[in-house]
């Protein structure tokens, strides 16, 4: 297997990075994959410590074909520091995948993602591949596709990235000339287009949700593995996102076969999705917007 290049954000949490880094480097294709570490510079004097000391940590995570690090001297930000890190990668190659550093991964999400990337690189109807499965308590009989974009462990193509519109303005104005503002939000169960809007007037940054949103315009799935191979470790009080109950899931310690299939929401993951943000939507709303909010400021 030809496995995609992996890149990896860091910033001011050493023993997050410690720990999602080791459990990456620990899967099974580790040893055959490359990795880029983004370490982004201090927001300010009070973080320097924290930064450096993240720096350090990364720097003993051994396991992978080669390691590079590349360390900001000014503070990006997770938006301008992931788009500008995909991007670079992804003028050297046609595919890529993504991990941050809340982000705790099975021994086989590796081979899950590279599998997946290479069954659907030829099929432009797929936008995206995740291990995260949202704890909806169904677990469908194989791996489904979604119109829908989760940030925790994915990966993508060259020409799919492409598609990327950075301007939330634009994207929102598309959303509603065309009437698509309650099924983008889930058929009403969560405020994705309130996310946007934001991030349009200033009160976030987010890349994720431009992402999604271009994804979305663009009619394309993401496909997702049947058990998650993710669970998130950064939502536990470290930053300004709170505890994450509502997002804890078993992390699936099996490798999950990948085969080819007809690229079509599966509508009954669509609908545990939806009642799952609907009964979480009260505290999961608060955690998700906390964690976009810690993009312009806090702890990132």
């Amino acid at each position: 297997m030809d496995c995609a290049p992996i890149v990896f954000f860091a910033y001011d949490r050493p023993d997050h990075a410690r720990r999602t880094l080791t459990a990456l480097a620990d899967n099974e294709w580790a040893d055959q994959s490359a990795v880029t570490i983004f370490c982004d510079g201090p927001r300010d004097e009070s973080r320097r410590e924290a930064v450096e000391k993240t720096r350090q940590t990364v720097q003993s995570v051994a396991g992978f074909a080669s390691k590079t690090i590349v360390t900001r001297e000014t503070n990006y930000g997770l938006a301008k520091s992931l788009i500008r890190g995909i991007s670079d990668t992804l003028e050297q190659s046609d595919r890529v995948i993504v991990v941050e550093d809340d982000v705790m991964t099975s021994r086989y999400f590796l081979r899950f993602m590279n599998e997946a990337l290479a069954t659907f690189e030829s099929n432009t109807g797929v936008g995206s591949v995740h291990g995260f499965k949202y704890p909806t308590g169904v677990t469908p009989t194989e791996n489904f596709f979604l119109k829908y974009f989760d940030s925790w462990g994915w990966a993508t193509w060259r020409d799919r990235w492409r598609m990327f519109e950075t301007d939330g303005a634009r994207l929102l104005r598309e959303i509603d000339s065309r009437g698509l503002g309650r099924s983008f939000d889930f058929n009403g169960n969560y405020p994705f287009r309130q996310m946007l809007q934001d991030q349009v007037l200033g009160r976030n940054d987010s890349w994720a949700i431009r992402w999604q949103a271009s994804l979305y315009l663009g009619g394309l799935l993401s496909y997702y593995p049947r058990y998650s191979l993710v669970n998130s470790i950064g939502l536990d009080g470290s930053g300004t996102h709170g505890a994450g109950e509502f997002y804890a899931t078993e992390i699936h310690q099996q490798p999950i076969p990948v085969a080819e299939a007809a690229v079509v929401e599966n509508m009954d993951m669509r609908a545990a999705t939806e009642a799952y943000f609907r009964r979480s939507l009260p505290s999961l709303a608060g955690r998700l917007m906390n964690r976009v909010r810690r993009l312009v400021g806090g702890t990132r």
